[in-house]
């Protein structure tokens, strides 16, 4: 199953890039997302690996990723190891005008028992998407503001 959301940020896509490339940023545009921690020495770039502590629906969940495509100012993507969803998520940027629109894509490979509620599945994570997104550009346009 795969979502793709986007949205328009009101800042130039150098900002943009560098705010989505400091994973310790996302505890601020994805609210059930408790921690982030780096692991391993590298901070950025293709190899990363980072884990994200979150807490859904009551139950507390940690699963590690790896970034396995990195563009500078233009794209990342990041895919979770040993995940009981194996999970892959982009993020593509492009320049319009004054604005960066960014992409949003996320597979997710559901067990063949889960198939069954894939509409479902598939509706809550195009609702948190564009949830996500929403938040993003918020927390992105305040930092542009901030550091003018």
């Amino acid at each position: 199953m795969e979502i793709k959301q986007a949205i328009s940020i009101n800042a130039n896509i150098g900002i943009v890039f560098s705010y989505l490339k400091d994973f310790k940023n996302r505890t601020s545009f994805i609210n059930y997302m408790d921690e982030v921690r780096l692991v391993g020495n590298k901070t950025e770039g293709l190899g990363v690996r980072y884990v994200e502590i979150a807490t859904i629906l009551g139950r507390n969940f940690e699963t590690i990723y790896e970034v396995v495509e990195f563009v500078e100012n233009e794209m990342i993507s990041v895919k979770s190891i040993g995940a009981v969803f194996p999970i892959t998520s982009t993020l593509k940027l492009k320049q319009k005008g004054e604005e960066t629109v960014v992409g949003l894509a996320i597979k997710v490979k559901l067990p063949f028992l889960m198939k069954v509620g894939e509409t479902l599945i598939s509706g809550f994570i195009d609702s948190e998407a564009i949830r996500i997104l929403k938040a993003l550009k918020s927390e992105v346009e305040k930092f542009n503001l901030a550091i003018q």
